[in-house]
């Protein structure tokens, strides 16, 4: 869908006529496929924009396994859907795999990295939580009476 998309098409990587499955009403509908570095811009006919596939969410690509699918189509996975597209031949599948494979890598290790930054985020704030419960405890101690343990 066209939510939260990103500027229109700049720094274009490869054009290519795609044929897309729709989310819900699954035809194949043909479009005009924009790659930039950031995103897929599709187009319909006449050329309208029709929608777009943010390359940050793309968690991973892979050739369809599904029996009703067109020859050389990919399966392209983000948090919201799955992105079902097919080409003109095996060889612009390919371009577009290798392509969509280098992002989904690039957002995985980005992910990984936000994920570690947190966890010793979480750890620093823990131990930070323990040194002052210690220090609470300590002062709490030493404003106790003090008695003569032999009395």
């Amino acid at each position: 869908g066209a939510s939260n998309a990103p500027p229109p098409p700049v720094n274009v990587k490869r054009i290519d006529e795609i044929m897309k499955r729709g989310d819900f009403i699954q035809n194949w509908k043909k479009r005009l496929a924009i790659a930039t570095d950031s995103a897929i811009y599709y187009f319909g006919e006449p050329p309208k924009p029709q929608g777009v596939i943010v390359l940050k969410s793309i968690r991973g690509v892979k050739e369809s396994t599904d029996p009703g699918c067109m020859p050389n189509t990919l399966d392209i996975l983000t948090p919201e859907r799955v992105w079902v597209i097919s080409f003109a031949t095996k060889q612009i599948q390919q371009f577009w795999q290798g392509f969509l494979e280098k992002k989904a890598q690039e957002n995985r290790d980005r992910i990984s990295a936000a994920q570690e930054r947190k966890r010793k985020a979480e750890e620093r704030a823990k131990k930070e939580a323990i040194r002052r419960n210690a220090a609470q405890e300590r002062a709490r101690q030493a404003k106790l009476p003090q008695r003569d343990l032999w009395e």
